[in-house]
């Protein structure tokens, strides 16, 4: 490839969903690393994120989206309305901190990678894994379906880059041309997998993934234990996706059972809360949840 890339060849999509409390910092951040444009993809938040956006001192432009599309479908909104080489997903709780240009260098100097992801901080200072293997059954099952992929533990995590399986989608570098390549994110995944999935797809095509040291960046959010049901549809679309024959036929049974029991674990805590609103309303979602486990079984 020739063209010369900078942190101005590259487009920042924050999709937002309440955020109030933390996009005017992403904004700061994204602002400071002089990248070409920012677009903040508001999923219909109640607290006001779009209006705090729009009126901030910071250059940005606002989608509002009339209802939670979710993640991947905020990202593709957001990157459709982009015309720079390079597109930055960056979560509204996450801030640049430094060496934007070395992830943008490192896609300079590996044309047959397609994405980049950085090193990731707590806002207390530690280091927190962001790369990841790609799930398999085996794996999964040895860690008794456990919601969480395992960390690259191999490789040198100081090194200038180095290719992965995946990285989070709070700070994630992508050629525009490789997401159209793909067609975008696979909206089906709402939230949490999006990324897994976007990788293995690149890596299918000829695109690496790669891990950048010397690019960073503070997010402090994580895994919650009433988004069970969403992580583990996520993994368990991913697993039934990319398997063939009847190992994805199984996969996909497996997958809707399991995600049938959370959303009824889930629900069911919330009918015991206090609140009547909460629980009449938790009381219909049972109801569903038991009509999709019959439906599965």
């Amino acid at each position: 490839m020739n063209e010369t890339l900078a942190s101005s060849d590259v487009t920042v999509v924050i999709p937002t969903y309440n955020g109030a409390d933390e996009i005017l910092d992403s904004l700061a951040s994204a602002a400071q690393a002089r990248v070409a444009r920012i677009i903040v993809v508001d999923n219909a938040s109640t607290d006001g994120t779009a209006h705090l956006a729009a009126t901030s001192e910071f250059a940005c432009d606002v989608v509002r989206l009339a209802h939670n599309s979710g993640f991947g479908a905020a990202c593709n909104e957001g990157a459709k309305r982009a015309n720079t080489p390079l597109l930055l997903f960056l979560n509204q709780d996450a801030r640049i901190l430094e060496g934007l240009d070395h992830a943008v260098s490192a896609l300079q100097e590996n044309p047959h990678a397609g994405i980049a992801g950085a090193a990731m901080y707590s806002s207390q200072g530690g280091f927190r894994p962001s790369v990841y293997r790609f799930p398999t059954l085996p794996s999964v099952a040895l860690k008794r379906l456990s919601l969480a992929g395992g960390h690259f533990r191999s490789g040198d995590m100081d090194s200038p880059a180095y290719e992965v399986d995946y990285v989070e989608a709070s700070f994630l570098l992508v050629r525009s041309s490789v997401w159209r390549h793909l067609g975008g994110m696979d909206e089906r995944y709402f939230m949490y997998g999006e990324e897994r999935d976007f990788c293995y797809r690149a890596r299918a095509l000829g695109h690496k993934t790669l891990y950048v040291s010397r690019a960073r960046y503070v997010h402090d959010g994580g895994y919650v234990a009433s988004r069970a049901p969403l992580v583990a549809q996520g993994q368990w679309r991913f697993l039934s996706d990319h398997s063939s024959g009847a190992r994805g036929m199984t996969l996909r049974g497996v997958f809707y059972s399991k995600l049938a029991v959370l959303r009824l674990m889930s629900t069911l805590r919330q009918m015991l809360a206090p609140n009547s609103t909460t629980a009449a309303s938790a009381a219909s979602r049972a109801r569903e949840t038991l009509h999709l486990v019959k439906e599965t079984h």
